[in-house]
This record gives C-alpha cells, structure tokens and sequence, in this order.
C-alpha cells in the first residue's frame, strides 16, 4: 500500500468519528411532484394484496408485492421510455426471484444462498447504473431473491413465485402507464416546469450548468413523448418554451425570464389543460409553428451497452458484491437468524458515490431500521391479521414514497415495518424478527463503512470538502 493510499484511507477513518460525517444524517431535502409517483406505488401495492387475500395466496400476495414496487422506478420518465426501462426492471424482478426460489428448492446451504445474492445484487446495480435507472436500486432484487428463497420448497414453488412476481410486475407496471391515457404529456409538462424553474432561481453570475442539465433533461423527455395529433402540437410549444429559456439564460434578460417562468404553475397541473396560448408569445407560437418533430438523442441504448463494460462501474461492484458477501458470511458466523438481511444492509450502504455518502447512508439506515424496528414489533405484537397489516404497509409505503426524495432516514423508518409486515403476511412472527432486523442490519452497516474505507478511492476528496464546509 503506498503512502498515499495509508494517508487517504486514515483521512477516510478520522472522517467518520468527526461531527462533519454527521451532520447530514437528519437532513431533509425540498421535493416536488411526488403525490403522484407515491399513489401509482400504493395502488400497485393495493392491488397485489388485496387480490391475493381474496383469493387466500396471502404469502404469495406479499411476494407480488416486491414485483409491483418496479412502479417505483423511473418516476418522472416519458412514457414510451418508461415503459422500456419497465421491462428491464421487472426481467431483473423476475429473475431474481427466480433464482431465490431456486436456492430455496434445492436447498442450498446459507452461504452459498449470501454468495448468489450478493453477485445478484452487484449485477443488478451493474444494469441498473449503466441504462441510468433511478429508484430504490438492486437491495428490492437482492429481497425479491431472499423471499423466493424463504417460500420456495420444491420445483412448483419456484414457478409459483415466479409467476406472482411477474404478475406483480404487471400491475405495476400498468399503475406506472395509466397516465398515459390521462395525461400523455405530464412527465414533459413536469420537465419543461422544471426546467423554467432552475431558469427562475439562476442568480446573475451563479453557473448556468444546472439550468442547461435542467433543459437537457426536459429535452429528451419532451422528444420521448408520446407522439401523434393531439400531442405534436403541444411537443412543438413545450420545446419552443425550452428553446425561448436557452435563449434567455445566453442573454440574461429579466423580461424574457419573468414572460417564461409564469408558465410554470400551469404546467404543473395535472389535468390535461392545454398551455395558456392567450398568454404565450406571438412569436413563441410562430417558432413552434415552424418546428418539426421533437428529435430524439440517437444512440442511448448503445450508451448504456457500452456503459455496462465500464470499468469504474465494474469496480464499484465488485466493491458492493465483497461488502453484501462478507456482511452475509460474518452474520451466518454470529448465529444471527437472517444473513441475507446483512448482505443488503451493506450493499444499500455502498451504493453511495462517495465514501462521505456511504457513510451517511449507513448511519441513516441503522438509525432508521431501529425506529422502524419499535414500530414493527409493536405492530406484530398486537397479532392484527392479513388485512389490517395489509392496510397498514400500503399506507407506509405511500409515506415512503412521498419522503423518497427527501430523507433517506424517514424512508428506512418506514421502509422498516413495511418490510416485516409484508414478510409475516401468509406466515406470522413474533416481534423478535424486528430486533432479528435491526441485528442483521448493524452488522452489514458496519462491514459497509469498512469496505468503504479500505476500497476508497484516491480520487474522492468529498470527506474532506464536507469538512471545509
């Protein structure tokens, strides 16, 4: 190890006992837009549960549960490019429960089980990172393996499993395009009001890089837009809004700014209203006119296939992959009744980009399992039955998903209970599996904050930024 490799790791050690370390842990960040995307994951939830219960597969309910949570992903996409994204996430769904179900019906000892879920959960952020998929990442695949494990018995069961996934999946996935129908322009509508926004709050002199990443974002939503007559029209005024807002940032003008940005409260309805066209410019409306068909960014498929041979991001998990493996194999060693919760705790933690963010995503998940666990025992305690704690998760995962964006802490106190509760749908526990919960979950954030310090990276000074601050 060379000299500055000791150095940097031992900056990297003093970091995470320094007040700096902690002080973003009970953050919480402004978010927009999150009624919908939190109502399109609760409803999907909804109806898994609540046709499972009817038709008394409560266990499998649950595990069509995790198939439905692929509404969670991509949340604010134009809606012919979510739908393709849908698909990969539900294949990785699928396939990982597979594969758990698998494990479960030959048997396969509790290592081998922490090892394949481990090499599932760093392929998954592989695939998930390179096509730039956002949401809850490969820790959903890794749980979705884990239950197919827990259920499956024999080579029936792992079709069983299987199918309720993908049915799942399904559900979700018809939650996540319904809108379509509704509102096909919203996730534009969204972008486009965003865009305008970062144009509104660019203070003179500041950098205009987040506004052109803003413009570029709803760029490529808008020209991913359903297309057809009763849409083109307003594609055409929506990048005409984006081509008048690059104009304005070039020349700074006060005028022009205040013209655009009173569009954005419009934009942000949801019902589909067309634009205030009384109030849009004449000349606006003549540029569209003129404009022809939004054009797409060639090539992102063959961006992402590129992607998924990259080599930092082959490193990175590889990094996850030795943190969810080692996590798993030392909670197998300490008797601890669910290993492969360890082995998520610690690859949740090391998807952090930099060790500063390992470290605070770490400290946030432990801290949030524990409340999240009290909430969970009490709640198992009181022996409620199949609907109220069905009722119950659909509502936490709802608070989840309006804080998703927000807190990471306020989403593992509630991810926790809701995780429990759907575990013991079809096969109730005790509250003990809470603590079990919070047991499995220190040791896999403890093994993530040291692969994160022995695997940091020479060129990640964020730490020491942070602390400057």
């Amino acid at each position: 190890m060379t000299t500055a490799r000791v150095q940097h790791t031992r900056s990297a050690l003093a970091h995470a006992w320094s007040p700096h370390a902690w002080r973003d842990v009970l953050a919480v960040r402004p978010a927009d837009a999150a009624i919908v995307p939190a109502l399109r994951v609760a409803v999907a939830m909804l109806v898994t549960l609540c046709v499972g219960g009817l038709v008394g597969q409560q266990q499998l309910a649950a595990i069509a549960t995790l198939g439905s949570l692929c509404s969670a992903f991509c949340r604010y996409e134009a809606y012919p490019y979510l739908a393709r994204r849908l698909v990969l996430v539900g294949l990785l769904l699928v396939a990982s429960t597979a594969v758990g179900g698998g494990l479960g019906a030959v048997e396969a000892p509790i290592g081998v089980q922490v090892g394949v879920l481990a090499v599932l959960g760093a392929v998954a952020l592989v695939v998930l990172t390179a096509f730039r998929i956002l949401g809850p990442g490969p820790v959903i695949m890794m749980f979705a393996a884990s239950a197919g494990a827990g259920f499956a018995d024999s080579a029936a069961d792992v079709g069983r499993v299987t199918l309720a996934t993908g049915l799942g999946v399904a559900v979700g996935a018809a939650c996540c395009l319904v809108g379509a129908l509704w509102l096909p322009l919203g996730p534009a509508r969204l972008a486009v009001a965003r865009a305008l926004g970062a144009l509104d709050r660019h203070a003179p002199g500041a950098s205009v890089e987040p506004v052109r990443q803003a413009i570029a974002a709803a760029r490529t939503t808008v020209a991913w837009s359903p297309a057809g007559p009763r849409t083109d029209p307003r594609r055409r005024v929506l990048w005409a809004l984006l081509d008048q807002a690059e104009q304005v940032l070039a020349t700074d003008g006060l005028a022009g700014r205040q013209r655009l940005t009173r569009h954005e409260p419009a934009l942000r309805r949801l019902w589909p209203i067309p634009l205030d066209t009384e109030h849009l410019d004449a000349d606006l409306l003549a540029h569209a006119d003129q404009l022809g068909t939004p054009a797409r960014t060639p090539g992102l498929l063959a961006q992402s296939l590129h992607r998924l041979l990259d080599a930092e991001l082959l490193r990175g998990s590889v990094r996850v992959l030795a943190g969810a493996a080692l996590a798993g194999l030392l909670a197998v060693d300490l008797g601890l009744a669910h290993p492969l919760w360890a082995g998520m705790g610690a690859m949740a933690a090391l998807q952090g980009l930099t060790y500063h963010s390992t470290l605070q995503r770490g400290v946030q998940r432990l801290s949030g399992n524990v409340v999240g666990g009290l909430v969970a025992a009490g709640l198992l305690a009181l022996d409620l039955g199949y609907w109220p704690l069905a009722a119950i998760a659909v509502l936490l995962q709802l608070l989840v998903e309006l804080m998703v964006a927000r807190s990471y802490l306020l989403v593992q106190v509630g991810v926790t209970p809701m995780a429990l509760l759907l575990a013991s749908l079809g096969s109730p526990f005790g509250p003990s599996m809470a603590l079990d919960r919070v047991g499995d979950t220190l040791v896999g954030v403890l093994v993530g904050a040291v692969v994160g310090v022995a695997t940091i990276s020479l060129a990640d000074h964020h730490h020491l930024q942070v602390r400057h601050q």
